[in-house]
């Protein structure tokens, strides 16, 4: 009987060691500091935690009995400890296998007690932490799989001391961290798939430290950052831009910084930037698939180095720039495309109103196409001869040598049902036949100044005929009888 007493007894003891060893198998939430307090005790051998750990509760002040962790598989959050002011207790955590996010804690100083932490295996969010000044705890970090958001720490003034992050996906966003002035520790970046937001840092000066990144995929917005002069720093040789915004940036005079942009396929917007006097740094920009937006920047005076836009696939607009005199820029702009063998047309609505007095030439080739095919506009506030959209029509059709040669040029005349007769007084390169529905039906080599069309092999309906020489290009649609 004994002996019986004895062995259970062995084998009780056996079996809540073994029971103490292994680390829970559900979602941890920490709401009290004494929970915290007891885990050590209760898995003094728990160092991989299978899922995630939750840390929420203004009682809580450290973390201290969490020393033996190395490895969360789930998420770790920390956030709406208000007594916290240091992680100590997470010193030996190497590794995060999904979401990190440090958010709400009102004492945090730091997080220096991070600094063997290798990986997180989804997005770094370090949000509202209003005490927090730096993250240099961070220092073995290498990979972050997803996005990286730091935002709302009011007392941050440095980032990273020193990693090794090379990449990032789903955005990288630095927003509202008044006393930040420096991207210290991003410098080894190469790609951004994903947004790229930096506003609201009224501190950062600039963001020369991301000029080692090459591949950008995604969004740019950099807004309301008042001590930023320019956007030097970015050195992007690929990218897949879907919309540009540069807003609310005191003191920013150039646009350096998107030298290699060839095509923003969404919206491009520069708005509010007080002191912007030049957009050098979109030389290189053709293609703005989507809205154009040039608003309320005072010191800007022309618009010349956008010398290589040729498309606009939506509305422009050309407002409240008070010393813009010059939108010569834009004169390589075109009010239709062929794509696929179909035409279409750009430019869906034209706005030029309240900017210099000395501005008064609007009249450039794709406008004057737009307005002619009464396309809808806003002109008014600028000098005589572009302060209503009648005086720039007047311009189109008597001012501008160019788009005369455009519009007079060639001439397309009615023969009999079928047939036109085209006349130019400069050679004609090409002539194009187009549906109804846009479908190019004969594409026309020639280098003779008269040329007869014959349509009397197609079948009855409206076409376009373009006509083109070396100063532009002539559009008539008939009716095939």
């Amino acid at each position: 009987m004994n002996q019986f007493i004895c062995t259970l007894i062995i084998s009780l003891s056996l079996s809540l060691k073994l029971f103490a060893q292994s680390c829970p198998t559900s979602d941890i939430y920490f709401t009290k500091q004494s929970e915290i307090n007891t885990f050590r005790r209760l898995y003094p051998d728990c160092k991989e935690i299978p899922k995630s750990v939750y840390i929420s509760e203004s009682s809580i002040a450290n973390l201290d009995s969490l020393v033996n962790i190395e490895t969360i598989k789930g998420d770790l959050k920390i956030g709406n400890a208000d007594a916290l002011t240091n992680v100590n207790g997470l010193r030996n955590l190497k590794s995060i296998g999904q979401n990190f996010a440090i958010e709400y804690n009102d004492i945090l100083t730091n997080i220096n007690g991070l600094s063997s932490l290798e990986s997180i295996g989804g997005n770094l969010t370090i949000r509202s932490n209003s005490k927090l000044t730096d993250l240099k705890g961070l220092v073995k970090l290498k990979t972050i799989k997803f996005a990286i958001t730091i935002e709302n720490n009011a007392q941050l003034k440095e980032l990273f001391a020193n990693n090794s992050l090379t990449r990032v996906n789903n955005g990288l966003s630095i927003w509202n961290n008044k006393k930040l002035k420096s991207l210290s520790g991003l410098s080894k970046i190469k790609s951004i798939i994903g947004d790229l937001s930096i506003g609201f840092n009224i501190s950062l000066q600039n963001i020369s430290e991301l000029h080692t990144i090459d591949t950008l995929i995604g969004e740019i917005k950099i807004s309301n950052n008042d001590s930023m002069q320019a956007i030097a720093g970015l050195n992007i040789i690929y990218s897949e831009i879907d919309e540009i915004t540069v807003r609310n940036n005191k003191f920013m005079k150039t646009m350096s910084g998107l030298n290699n942009i060839l095509i923003c396929d969404g919206d491009l917007i520069i708005e509010g930037n007080e002191s912007l006097m030049t957009l050098d740094g979109l030389q290189e920009l053709q293609i703005v698939n989507g809205n154009f937006t040039i608003y309320d920047n005072a010191d800007l005076v022309n618009l010349n180095s956008l010398k290589n836009l040729a498309y606009i696939s939506e509305d422009i607009n050309i407002d409240d720039n008070s010393l813009l005199e010059d939108i010569s820029g834009l004169r390589n702009l075109n009010y239709t495309i062929i794509d696929n063998g179909k035409l279409y047309y750009l430019i869906t609505g034209l706005s030029i109103t309240n900017n210099s007095t000395k501005l008064k030439m609007c009249a450039l080739p794709a406008f004057c196409e737009y307005l002619l095919d009464n396309g809808s506009a806003s002109i008014f506030g600028n000098g005589a001869g572009c302060n209503t959209k009648v005086e720039v029509q007047g311009q189109c059709l008597t001012a501008n040598e160019e788009f005369q040669r455009r519009s007079n040029n060639i001439e397309i005349l009615t023969l009999v049902d079928g047939r036109f007769f085209i006349q130019s007084n400069n050679s004609i390169s090409q002539v194009n036949i187009y549906s109804n529905i846009g479908v190019n039906l004969s594409n026309i080599s020639t280098n003779s100044e008269n040329y007869i069309i014959d349509l009397t092999r197609y079948p009855s309906g409206i076409y376009l005929i373009v006509v083109s020489n070396r100063y532009g290009k002539e559009y008539k649609t008939v009716f095939n009888k």
